[in-house]
């Protein structure tokens, strides 16, 4: 990211290479919220598709509660908020929701929430791939997540 320097990417701003962290410049959505929610969607229905082609051994009603909220989510924001795609429990520290929930003024929820879909998201696109045990520990994660909602 540093190299493109903003051309084609965001702008780094700064990073902690021992902590894996970017500051990266604030970027405007390209993508009308309309669009996200149809997005969403065909990514609920690949989902639901691998669930039901792959059968990995996940839980169920996990599987279908991210499905359900890949669907209703962004059709019940109030405003757009860009935030990293790869928020998932893997990546960040329950404490750490709670600070970008206060960045962005967005219900921690709603953030729990998006980190959930990501890691059904995940889980089945590993299954898809014959990884069941990486599926297995991202589902594991979409657990605490769901406990926390």
């Amino acid at each position: 990211m540093h190299w493109w320097d903003g051309r084609g990417a965001i702008r780094l701003l700064d990073h902690d290479h021992d902590d894996y962290a970017l500051l990266i410049a604030r970027c405007r959505p390209g993508i009308p919220i309309s669009e996200h929610e149809e997005l969403t969607a065909e990514w609920a229905g690949l989902a639901e598709r691998r669930m039901q082609t792959v059968k990995p051994p996940y839980d169920a009603g996990l599987v279908s509660y991210g499905i359900d909220l890949l669907r209703t989510l962004p059709g019940s924001a109030e405003r757009e908020v860009i935030v990293h795609g790869d928020y998932n429990p893997g990546n960040v520290l329950a404490a750490r929701t709670t600070i970008v929930a206060e960045l962005v003024d967005v219900p921690g929820e709603r953030i729990l929430a998006w980190s959930l879909t990501r890691c059904v998201e995940a889980a089945l696109w590993f299954a898809d791939r014959s990884e069941i045990d990486n599926g297995a520990a991202r589902m594991a994660e979409a657990a605490v997540v769901a406990h926390l909602l």
